[in-house]
Order: C-alpha cells, then sequence, then structure tokens
C-alpha cells in the first residue's frame, strides 16, 4: 500500500509532464499533482512584498496564438481575466500590439508555424512595448 502525508507548506518534488492555460500537471512518482495558475501568481506576490520588489506578469504570445486569435477569438481573455483579480500582481499582455503587426513572420526567427524565438525586429518591438506599458504601471 502507499500512504502520503502532505506536509503544510512542505515541498514535493516531481516532473512536469503538462503545462495547460490554468496550470501544470506535475508526476510524483506514483501520483499525478496539479498546481493551479493562480496559487502560483498569488505565492509570487507574496514572496514580491517579503523581497521587496514589484511582481509583474507578462504575457508573449506565440505566431501560432495571434494568429488564431485573428481568425477566431482570444482564448486567453478568461485567464487575464482572473491574473487580474490577483491584488498585487502586475500584468501585461503584449497581445494587441501584435496583433497589428503586417508581418508576423518578421517578429520571430525561426521558420516554422508556431513562432519560435522573437527576431531581432521583434525584440526590438516587444522592449518597446514593454517600456510604455510599464511607465503607464509607474513602474520605470
Amino acid at each position: 500500500s502507499v500512504f502520503f502525508k502532505y506536509l503544510w507548506c512542505g515541498c514535493v518534488y516531481g516532473t512536469v509532464e503538462e503545462i495547460t492555460t490554468f496550470g501544470a500537471f506535475m508526476n510524483l512518482g506514483v501520483m499525478q499533482g496539479m498546481i493551479h495558475i493562480s496559487q502560483t501568481m498569488e505565492d509570487y506576490v507574496s514572496f514580491s512584498r517579503e523581497q521587496n520588489f514589484k511582481p509583474i506578469f507578462i504575457f508573449l504570445p506565440q505566431k501560432d496564438d495571434l494568429i488564431f486569435i485573428k481568425n477566431n477569438f482570444n482564448f486567453y481573455e478568461e485567464f487575464f481575466k482572473e491574473l487580474k483579480l490577483i491584488d498585487g500582481l502586475n500584468v501585461i499582455d503584449i497581445t494587441r500590439e501584435l496583433l497589428d503587426e503586417k508581418d508576423l513572420d518578421d517578429m520571430y526567427s525561426d521558420n516554422n508555424t508556431y513562432g519560435g524565438h522573437y527576431s531581432r525586429r521583434g525584440n526590438e518591438k516587444i522592449s518597446d512595448i514593454l517600456y510604455e506599458k510599464m511607465k503607464k504601471l509607474d513602474m520605470i
């Protein structure tokens, strides 16, 4: 038989098996665990208060995400609504600005359908967007 007793605030080691829009599933050996994104972000905000820094969540979408959103709907909206409810967490989403780009392929360095890494032009654009958004959040 297997017995497991969780210690409050204890550490359990495992391997991340799958990441979803709401969290991550971990292989803990004989069982699976799930970490919810809101808990991770709330812990991040608490840690930021202890360490005296401003927490920020920045969403950098892949090319396939942007194409899907352009052609269908923004499947991240509910996720961002949930993140914005976390007191003290600064949230930056650059999706809207990247949707305005005429040549998405030029924004990414990898020649594939999902996007991969941002190109030099893509990184310059993102840094400009982040600078302006962080100024509005009074972080710069």
